[in-house]
């Protein structure tokens, strides 16, 4: 009776603590709490999709603004001709090259400007020119202003202020979840370590529980105790 109580005990002891030690003795990485949560922040997939939508409307929202900024263009060209002429006083070969600059501004009431500079020249051996070769300048400013529909700087900027508040709120929404996925982390952080401490707590529990129980038995074996004090 007493090895069957004394085994009873031990096992029980064994029994309580057995899935904490294999928890405990699985492999593991040391990880300070800040890099568990840049680990989290970096990996996780919600995370990472709110990003690439806050990208999607960051790009959207700067094609919006490109509306008003100032573009400039510039071409520039050359070419050679030659012709079978079909009078006596026709080019056989004619030179041409053009370059070209423009300066244009779109302005938030729908208001168009345009600045625009051309060049032309022009070499050819055709008869009744006086000056060769010939050049050709031209600057020439237009300006465009709708006056019913577009009119008005909330027409012209709906797209763009919509664009703003979608990104935003893509801007808003990655901010939330990395600050609901860092919170989630460090409770679970510190669950984890609450548990690794209650392990060593058990095991020490558990080792003293069996030193009393050795001692115990020993007593009851040199008659210093009653058997019934195993029970107590």
């Amino acid at each position: 009776m007493k090895k069957s109580l004394l085994c009873t005990l031990a096992l029980g002891g064994i029994l309580a603590i057995a899935p904490l030690q294999t928890c405990y003795a699985e492999k593991s990485v040391q990880l300070s709490l800040g890099e568990a949560v840049n680990m989290a922040l970096k990996n996780n997939l919600n995370l990472n999709l709110a990003k690439d939508e806050m990208g999607y409307t960051e790009g959207v929202n700067q094609t919006a603004k490109a509306k008003f900024d100032t573009q400039f263009s510039f071409d520039i060209g050359y070419q050679e001709q030659t012709l079978s002429p079909v009078t006596s006083t026709g080019a056989e070969k004619e030179d041409t090259a053009s370059w070209n600059a423009s300066v244009q501004k779109v302005f938030t009431y729908g208001t168009e400007v345009e600045l625009k500079y051309t060049n032309g020249w022009l070499d050819t051996d055709q008869q009744g020119y006086l000056f060769y070769p010939l050049y050709t300048q031209n600057l020439t400013v237009g300006i465009s202003q709708p006056l019913l529909k577009g009119f008005g700087a909330a027409n012209q900027t709906a797209s763009l202020k919509a664009a703003e508040k979608q990104y935003q709120a893509s801007v808003h929404m990655v901010d939330s979840q990395a600050a609901e996925l860092g919170a989630q982390v460090k409770k679970a952080y510190w669950n984890l370590v609450y548990a690794r401490q209650d392990i060593e707590v058990k095991r020490l529990s558990l080792k003293l529980a069996k030193q009393l129980l050795a001692e115990t038995q020993e007593r009851i074996n040199a008659g210093k105790l009653a058997e019934i004090e195993l029970y107590r």
